[in-house]
């Protein structure tokens, strides 16, 4: 069976690796990383890795149904626009939920289709993650907080108790939240940021504390 990486930036590089570590532990025996989709020409043909670039999204409509399907990229605003490409061209992959076998996973934590933690992450308990987030190398995630679709937390950053983190939130590098807070849907969080009040949707917010400083279209 083979896996087909949509992105063929560095995050894609990235999830490769993360595939290839989960591999080499003997979990997804069987399942084989074949290639890269992008849809800027120039790219495809291009080897990287070891692995081509196949080709853009109409590639897939080619390919078999029994194909898994990996996000590799991180801003949340294209994953969905990917999930969205295929719903439109009627297309249905199975997105595996990858974990790297350096995370610590507590008890009752639940994933949605496509969820990517890498490596040294520590997410504790009672934690609700959705559909293709993505938890970057070295983050905190503590008790009953809840991440929604398409949310992407960067390296580092330590989410406190009973976070809120809405669909399609962006927190940059080493951001910090108070505990109970609520990151509203299609924010971004700049980098190094402290979250002590909640965040609207759809702003840039900045600071310690942060706070917005303009919406988002």
């Amino acid at each position: 069976m083979g896996l087909v990486i949509l992105g063929a930036g560095g995050l894609a590089r990235e999830v490769l690796q993360l595939v290839k570590d989960i591999y080499a532990i003997g979990k997804f025996e069987g399942i084989c990383p074949v290639g890269f989709i992008d849809e800027d020409e120039s790219n495809h043909g291009k080897i990287i890795h070891g692995l081509p670039v196949l080709g853009g999204f109409e590639w897939l409509l080619k390919a078999s149904p029994q194909l898994d399907l990996a996000m590799g990229v991180g801003f949340p605003r294209v994953r969905k626009k990917f999930i969205d490409n295929l719903e439109n061209l009627g297309l249905q992959f199975r997105f595996p939920i990858l974990i790297h076998p350096t995370a610590h996973i507590g008890d009752n934590v639940k994933f949605g289709y496509g969820a990517q933690v890498m490596m040294h992450n520590s997410i504790t308990v009672d934690i609700t993650m959705g559909n293709c987030v993505l938890i970057n190398q070295g983050c905190s995630i503590g008790h009953d907080t809840v991440i929604e679709d398409f949310a992407c937390l960067s390296p580092h950053c330590v989410i406190s108790g009973h976070s809120y983190i809405c669909e399609g939130a962006d927190l940059g590098s080493n951001v910090v939240t108070r505990p109970g807070i609520r990151v509203g849907a299609w924010s971004v969080i700049g980098l190094q940021s402290g979250v002590v009040k909640d965040i609207p949707e759809k702003v840039v917010a900045v600071g310690c504390p942060a706070k917005p400083i303009k919406a988002i279209e």
